[in-house]
C-alpha cells in the first residue's frame, strides 16, 4: 500500500533564489516563535540571563589575558606579575561561577515559563478557529501539526535564546580581542569566517534540496505507521500484521539509504573545512611564534591569542551545527504556525443573549451555504432555506445523506456564517451575539460520543457549573436518563472511562454524552445522529434516554436518518432535497409536516426514506402540512 507524502512540507529548493525566499521565510517562522510564543514573564528574566551571559563570556574572553601574566612571569622570574596573573585567574574564575550559576538560575525560569506560554497560547490559537475550520480545514488545522511543532518550537527557542546568544557572544569577543593583539592573526581568522559563511550556504543548500523530500517521506512513514496502530483492530481482524510490518521496513529502507549516503557525504565535505580550521590555527600559531622568536612580541602573549583563536574555530563549528538544527525543525514549526495563525472564519459579535424565560425562538431567514469542490468551485450545499423553530419546539431534520441537514443544524452552532442569509435567535443575527453567551445555553450531542478521559463526574459536568450538581442530583439525573452502566460504574461517579469512552460501550458512552448536554440545563438542544452507529438494542437505550432529555421546555433541532428514533418525540418534521435539486427562486426544504402521515402523502423524498426503513403509516387523519415560503 503506497504512503502519501506530507503536502505541508516545502518543496526543496532549486536555486540560491529559491534558497534564499525559504531563508527569509524561516527568518519569519523564527520570529514568530519569538515574538508570540516567548512569555512576556520571561522577558524580564531574559534580560537578566543576557546580562550574566554578557559577564560570564566577557570573563572567559578576559582570562587567557591574565593566563599571558602568568606565563611572562614564570619566564621573567617576575614575582608582582606572577602574583597578579594568578590573583585575577582566580577572580576571572570565581566570576565566572558566580556569574553562570545566576544565569542558570535565570534560564531555568525562563525555560518554565516559556513551555507554559506554548502550552496556553497554542490552545488558545487552537481552539480559536471557528468549528467550520476544525472540520473542513483538518490537513493544516490538525492536533497532530500542532503536536508535531511543539516539541520543535522548544528546541528553536531554546537555540535562539541560548545556544545561539552565547555563541554569538563568544565569537565576536574572541574576535574584537584579537584585533588589539594582532590584525594580521585578525584577517587569518576574518578569511576563515567568509569560508565559513559561504561553506554554510552551500551545505544547506544542498540540506534543502536531498533532505526535505527526505523528511517528507519519514513524515508520511510516520502518519502511516500512527495509523496503523490507531485501528489497530482492524489490522488484527484481516491478519495484516506481518504485510504491515513489512510496509514499513521496506519504506524504512527506501528512505534510509538517501538520507546515509548525503550524510556521509556531508562528513566527507566537512573535512574538508575542518582542515581549514586548522590551516587556519596552523598560520596564527606559526605567526605568532615568529613574532616571539624574533623578539617582537613576548612569550605570553602567545596563550591568548591561542586560546581566542581556538574558541573562534569552536563557536564556528557550533554556529554551523545550530543553523542545521534550525533548518531541520523549520518544516514543523512552520506547519504549526500555518495552523495556528488561520484567519478565524467567524469573529465574534459583542451582544450578550439576554434571560429568556419563555424560551428560544430559532430562525433560519432564507440561508444559502456552500463549500469548495475538489477544482475549488464553490458547490452550494443550503439554498433558500427559511425555517422558524418556535419556544420548546422540537423540529427533525430528515433527507438524503448530502441533503445539508448537519450543515443546517451546525449554523445554528455557528460553525460557519451562511453565505447569505441570518440565523436569528430570539430575534438577534447570530453574527452580532457574543457566541458563548447562546453555546452555554445549547445541548449538543454529537453523532460520534466525545468522551474525554476522565472519571463520569468529569465528563457530565464539563461545561456546567460543579456547585449545581451535588452527587445526588447527578445520580437522579443518570437514573432519569438511563444512563446504566451496570458493573462498569465500580468507583460510582469517579469511574474512570479511558480516552475516548474505551471502557464504555457505545450506546453507554452516547448515553453519557446525553447526560452531559441535559446537565448544562440548556434552553435548546442540538443533536446531530445520536443513534447512527448503533445496533437497535442500545439504540433503543439511547432513545428512551433522548426521550427523556427532550422532555419539558427545550427546544431542539434534531438531525436524523432513522425516522423512527425521531416519529414520537418531536412535534415538527422538515424534508430537505439535495441543494443541486434546487431551481433559482425555490427552496431546499421541500416540506414540513407535524407528522409521518402527512409528510408521506406530500414528500417523495420522505416517501422512498419511510419505504426503504419500513415504516407503517398509522390512521390517516385531516392533513396539516406546511406550506414552505420565504418569510
Amino acid at each position: 500500500m503506497s504512503i502519501d507524502i506530507d503536502d505541508d512540507i516545502p518543496t526543496a529548493t532549486e536555486s540560491w533564489g529559491d534558497y534564499w525566499r525559504e531563508m527569509r521565510d524561516s527568518f519569519q517562522v523564527y520570529r514568530w516563535t519569538i515574538s508570540e510564543l516567548v512569555a512576556h514573564e520571561s522577558w524580564p528574566h531574559i534580560r537578566r540571563m543576557f546580562g550574566f551571559l554578557c559577564a560570564m563570556t566577557a570573563i572567559s574572553a578576559l582570562q587567557p589575558w591574565t593566563g599571558s601574566y602568568i606565563v611572562n612571569g614564570l619566564v621573567t622570574h617576575n614575582a608582582s606579575m606572577l602574583r597578579f596573573g594568578l590573583a585575577t585567574l582566580g577572580m576571572c574564575l570565581m566570576g565566572k561561577l558566580l556569574a553562570n550559576r545566576y544565569r542558570c538560575a535565570e534560564r531555568e525560569i525562563v525555560l518554565g515559563e516559556n513551555m507554559g506560554r506554548i502550552d496556553v497560547r497554542t490552545t488558545e490559537l487552537f481552539l480559536g478557529k471557528s468549528l467550520g475550520q476544525h472540520l473542513h480545514e483538518g490537513d493544516t488545522l490538525s492536533a497532530a501539526n500542532v503536536e508535531r511543532g511543539r516539541s520543535s518550537v522548544i528546541l528553536v527557542q531554546n537555540l535562539l535564546l541560548f545556544d545561539g546568544l552565547q555563541v554569538l557572544l563568544e565569537l565576536t569577543l574572541c574576535y574584537m580581542c584579537l584585533w588589539f593583539i594582532s590584525v594580521e592573526a585578525s584577517i587569518v581568522m576574518s578569511a576563515l569566517l567568509v569560508i565559513h559563511v559561504l561553506w554554510m550556504f552551500f551545505f544547506n543548500a544542498n540540506i534543502n534540496r536531498v533532505c526535505v523530500p527526505i523528511e517528507r517521506g519519514f513524515r508520511a512513514m510516520n502518519r502511516y505507521r500512527a495509523d496503523r496502530w490507531q485501528h489497530v483492530e482492524r489490522v488484527k481482524a484481516c491478519g495484516m500484521e506481518v504485510h504491515e510490518t513489512r510496509a514499513v521496513a521496506t519504506k524504512f529502507r527506501g528512505l534510509i539509504g538517501p538520507d546515509r549516503d548525503f550524510w556521509i557525504w556531508v562528513n566527507d565535505r566537512a573535512l574538508w573545512r575542518g582542515m581549514g580550521n586548522y590551516v587556519a590555527l596552523a598560520v596564527v600559531t606559526v605567526y605568532g611564534s615568529w613574532k616571539v622568536w624574533n623578539g617582537l612580541w613576548e612569550v605570553g602573549i602567545l596563550f591568548p591569542l591561542f586560546t581566542w583563536t581556538g574558541f573562534m574555530v569552536e563557536n564556528l563549528w557550533r554556529v554551523s551545527f545550530i543553523e542545521q538544527q534550525l533548518n531541520w525543525n523549520a518544516p514543523s514549526v512552520r506547519s504549526m504556525k500555518r495552523a495556528l495563525t488561520l484567519q478565524s472564519t467567524v469573529e465574534d459579535g459583542n451582544v450578550e443573549l439576554p434571560a429568556s424565560p419563555d424560551g428560544v425562538h430559532v430562525r433560519f431567514e432564507n440561508v444559502e451555504c456552500s463549500y469548495p469542490d475538489q477544482d475549488g468551485n464553490a458547490a452550494p450545499v443550503l439554498s433558500g432555506i427559511t425555517l422558524d423553530i418556535p419556544p420548546h419546539a422540537k423540529v427533525a431534520l430528515l433527507g438524503r445523506s448530502g441533503s445539508g441537514k448537519t450543515t443546517l443544524m451546525r449554523l445554528l452552532l455557528r460553525a460557519r456564517d451562511p453565505a447569505k442569509g441570518r440565523v436569528l435567535v430570539n430575534g438577534i443575527d447570530l453574527r452580532r451575539l457574543r457566541l458563548a453567551s447562546w453555546l452555554k445555553h445549547v445541548g449538543y450531542i454529537a453523532q460520534q460520543p466525545q468522551v474525554f478521559d476522565g472519571t463520569v463526574r468529569d465528563n457530565l459536568l464539563y461545561g456546567t457549573n460543579p456547585g449545581d450538581w451535588p452527587d445526588d442530583a447527578l445520580w437522579g439525573l443518570m437514573r432519569r436518563l438511563r444512563v446504566d452502566f451496570g458493573n462498569r460504574l465500580s468507583s460510582g461517579l469517579d469511574t474512570r472511562v479511558g480516552r475516548g469512552g474505551l471502557r464504555l460501550s457505545g450506546g453507554q458512552a452516547q448515553r453519557l454524552m446525553i447526560g452531559a448536554a441535559v446537565a448544562r440545563k440548556p434552553w435548546f438542544m442540538a443533536i446531530d445522529e445520536a443513534t447512527s452507529s448503533l445496533d437497535s438494542s442500545t439504540e433503543r437505550d439511547v432513545q428512551r434516554g433522548l426521550e427523556q432529555a427532550l422532555d419539558g421546555a427545550v427546544g431542539a433541532l434534531t438531525v436524523t436518518h432513522r425516522l423512527s428514533t425521531v416519529r414520537d418525540t418531536h412535534d415538527l418534521f422538515v424534508v430537505l432535497r439535495s441543494a443541486a435539486e434546487v431551481q433559482p427562486g425555490e427552496t431546499q426544504i421541500e416540506a414540513v409536516g407535524h407528522s409521518f402521515e402527512e409528510l408521506y402523502a406530500a414528500s417523495p423524498t420522505f416517501r422512498e426514506l419511510a419505504d426503504d426503513q419500513g415504516i407503517i403509516m398509522r390512521t390517516t387523519h385531516s392533513s396539516t402540512l406546511t406550506a414552505i415560503s420565504p418569510v
